[in-house]
């Protein structure tokens, strides 16, 4: 499994150096930014699962590069935590999140349990977009048909009225309606089961959701082009 990537913003070097301290037994990839321009640059490319956010950066306080992931539909999902000495406002801030607000002085164990339980949300929090795509599923000898309702980087939910055991492996093969037609082959498992009777989310057609299996790179560079492309034009789901 890929290694969380973690962000951090100061403009501090004490204060990256002590974050890289707390988090170096972590399972994690770290990145560092000193500025909102970097900050926000370097969070489109990565994606990070986290963002630690110091008040304190080169071009000004943190809270404004707050301002900026929340302005942005491609970050404002983002998890973040905020450190911070000042009493702050967050009621204006527009986001569709609430940021974890950390004091200063930084205390080591409260920083690792509230970081380290915001990771373990991260994977159900992943954008999700609209597809509509229909995809050939493959499993125990058999192929059927279904059709994708919404699609992450990480899996989908398959709408169709085949009832699928959690468990269960699949060959999935699909195309992206992308600019240029994507084929995309993957393998598959079966997460939950929305049945016919009754349904888990009456909201959403009777289906099952998948988590993609050893996605190859360019395949999941290519699920992350149609995503970003979409978010821009869409509200991303959120069930």
């Amino acid at each position: 499994m890929a290694k969380k990537k973690v962000l951090l913003v100061s403009a501090s070097d004490i204060c990256l150096e002590l974050l890289k301290d707390y988090l170096r037994d972590s399972d994690v990839q770290l990145f560092t930014a000193a500025d909102r321009a970097a900050a926000c640059k370097l969070a489109l490319k990565v994606r990070p699962e986290m963002t630690v956010i110091d008040q304190d950066l080169a071009d000004g306080p943190g809270l404004e590069l707050l301002r900026d992931f929340c302005a942005n539909p491609l970050l404002a999902e983002l998890a973040i935590i905020l450190l911070t000495n000042n009493d702050i406002s967050l009621d204006s801030q527009n986001c569709t999140h609430t940021p974890i607000i950390i004091g200063k002085p930084l205390n080591r164990r409260v920083f690792l349990e509230l970081g380290r339980s915001l990771l373990e949300k991260i994977d159900r929090r992943q954008p999700r977009v609209l597809c509509r795509a229909t995809v050939i599923c493959q499993g125990n000898g058999e192929t059927f048909y279904g059709t994708i309702e919404d699609i992450s980087p990480h899996g989908m939910y398959v709408g169709g009225e085949r009832e699928v055991r959690v468990g269960t492996e699949l060959l999935l093969k699909f195309l992206l309606p992308w600019q240029e037609l994507h084929l995309v082959e993957t393998r598959a498992k079966v997460t939950w089961s929305n049945g016919l009777r009754p349904r888990r989310k009456s909201f959403l057609p009777a289906g099952f959701g998948v988590e993609f299996v050893g996605l190859e790179p360019k395949t999941l560079d290519a699920l992350n082009d149609f995503i970003t492309y979409s978010l821009l034009r869409q509200p991303h789901v959120s069930v």
